[in-house]
């Protein structure tokens, strides 16, 4: 697929569950567009996924603010707290290295597919010790 169409699927998929779940947009987009799509710059990913994400939060805004479902002063607050972390974030981002962020990001979803790994494992154990109680208690 070329880089617009996987940047497209990426955006849409992103989108729907921005709108759907009110969250995850950037946690979603960095790596895509970092694996999916192919950027190469940690920064450059983050600062494309950072304008799609605000106009798709944009427009869940406006729907959401349509129908009434927005409390402003609870979202102004919320919102102002937020930037602040956002630019502090933003600034401390730059002054590391992207390929060292990369390598950090592959780490982090390495142990989180380690972690999904033994919760696997834990769970088949925990199945398996109840399905040899059911036996012994019936036997």
């Amino acid at each position: 697929m070329t880089e617009a169409l996987l940047a497209a699927l990426g955006g849409a998929i992103i989108a729907l569950l921005l709108g759907l779940f009110g969250g995850g947009g950037s946690v979603l987009a960095t790596p895509w567009l970092l694996y999916a799509v192919g950027i190469a710059d940690p920064h450059v990913a983050i600062g494309t996924g950072a304008a799609a994400v605000a106009l798709n939060a944009g427009a869940n805004l406006a729907m959401q603010a349509r129908a009434g479902t927005v409390k402003w002063p609870c979202s102004l607050s919320f919102a102002g707290a937020g930037l602040a972390g956002s630019l502090a974030g933003a600034v401390l981002a730059q002054r590391v290295d992207g390929g060292e962020r990369r390598r950090a990001r592959l780490d982090q979803l390495g142990e989180a597919e380690d972690g999904v790994q033994r919760r696997a494992q834990l769970v088949a154990h925990a199945r398996q010790e109840i399905r040899l109680g059911l036996v012994g208690a019936f036997s």
